[in-house]
């Protein structure tokens, strides 16, 4: 899902928000698409919210948005998702 997003913003990056419940399912490293994503677009930004996740699904999600010059956010119930989003935006 990074990549097809990144691939729909401009060449020089832009911003993408991720919002996960932290499941893993593409059987890839988010972490490394994260860093390769932001190697070829310099200007490009990923924030993450975390929403429901269980013990240790935040650390994976958190690299993501290091990895990309992002935040990240835990979202613990749908009001903080929404203020969350707030924030963002």
């Amino acid at each position: 899902s990074l990549r097809q997003a990144a691939a729909l913003l401009p060449g020089k990056g832009g911003a993408i928000i991720l919002v996960s419940d932290g499941i893993e399912t593409c059987d890839a490293d988010p972490c490394a698409v994260a860093r390769d994503l932001k190697k070829a677009q310099p200007a490009l930004t990923i924030h993450v919210v975390g929403f429901g996740l269980a013990k240790g699904e935040a650390a994976q999600l958190s690299c993501i948005a290091e990895n990309a010059n992002g935040k990240f956010f835990d979202a613990g119930t749908a009001t903080q998702l929404a203020e969350n989003l707030t924030t963002i935006t």
